[in-house]
């Protein structure tokens, strides 16, 4: 899903997979972890306080080594962008 997209919707019942920057095996790594839709990993994001560096180390935590720099940046940007026009 295009990151524009996906911040300007609200995430409902959207699968953690449509998250830009998450894919398989990523977003199976994550419903292991119990997170299988978007707004589970937005409380995830909300209980980190929003913090990039913890939430990136979270994300690469459960996700796997592979699980980049520029996936880490892309997932963040879209939860940051989300919860700035969403969450007054």
């Amino acid at each position: 899903m295009e990151q524009q997209h996906f911040v300007e919707k609200p995430l409902r019942d959207k699968a953690a997979a449509t998250v830009p920057g998450i894919e398989e095996p990523f977003a199976e790594r994550l419903r292991e972890a119990g997170i299988k839709y978007a707004y589970q990993l937005l409380g995830k994001f909300l209980r980190l306080e929003k913090d990039e560096a913890k939430f990136k180390s979270w994300l690469r935590y459960k996700c796997g080594e592979g699980f980049g720099k520029n996936r880490q940046d892309q997932v963040y940007q879209c939860y940051k962008e989300w919860s700035d026009r969403h969450i007054k």
